[in-house]
């Protein structure tokens, strides 16, 4: 499990294994995640994710989330592809 610290703008390589996306500081963000594919993302809140995880909110190819977060989030895939990904403070 690897952690990513996030610069304002990012292409991020995701497999299966569970990598937590963070922000640089302390703080309050929004990260725009969009799925660049070619699976499916999945992103949990806390905790590690693992594909097809029930608790995850499974991201499919060509859309986009924005969450809220304070710490980090986890992000994993059902197939090795890429995502983007942009930090938003608050």
């Amino acid at each position: 499990m690897a952690a990513i610290t996030l610069q304002p703008y990012n292409t991020i390589a995701v497999t299966a294994a569970a990598q937590q996306l963070v922000a640089p500081g302390p703080g309050h963000y929004y990260i725009q995640i969009l799925n660049l594919g070619p699976g499916n993302l999945f992103i949990k809140n806390a905790g590690t994710v693992a594909a097809a995880d029930p608790a995850s909110f499974e991201l499919p190819l060509g859309l986009s989330i924005m969450p809220y977060v304070t710490g980090g989030i986890w992000v994993c895939a059902d197939a090795a592809g890429k995502c983007s990904v942009a930090l938003v403070p608050q």
